[in-house]
């Protein structure tokens, strides 16, 4: 789920402070009850509206090397035939940064494009 904007986070304070339900809170926003009663109740700990820092391991890609990565695909037709493992060399050597074939076969997926084996068609 996307995170709310700060206005939406004020509006749930707003709407608790003039005494509405977290129900009718939700129905007006369009957010779940669970998230305005969570919203009130980091508000009531600590004092603030900010959300909980994101846990777990960052993207290897982010998305300007995800552009990065799908140009380089597209700039000729020669780099549309690669294999995974002939452009996780081509791109490690490019940019200094070990990355593995499944890494590179999911951002190719995030972007658009997807991974096939070029075959010679027989006559």
């Amino acid at each position: 789920m996307k995170p709310l904007t700060p206005k939406t986070r004020g509006a749930i304070v707003y709407g608790h402070n003039c005494g509405h339900s977290s129900r009718t809170i939700a129905k007006q926003l369009g957010c779940g009850k669970t998230t305005v009663n969570d919203i009130l109740k980091r508000l009531r700990e600590t004092h603030s509206l900010t959300p909980k820092k994101q846990t777990g391991r960052p993207p290897l890609l982010d998305s300007p090397a995800q552009q990065k990565l799908k140009s380089f695909i597209k700039e000729n037709n020669e780099n549309r035939r690669l294999y995974s493992k002939k452009i996780v060399t081509t791109w490690t050597a490019q940019t200094k940064q070990p990355i593995s074939r499944n890494t590179i076969r999911r951002n190719l997926k995030k972007v658009g494009l997807t991974a096939c084996i070029p075959r010679r068609k027989l006559q």
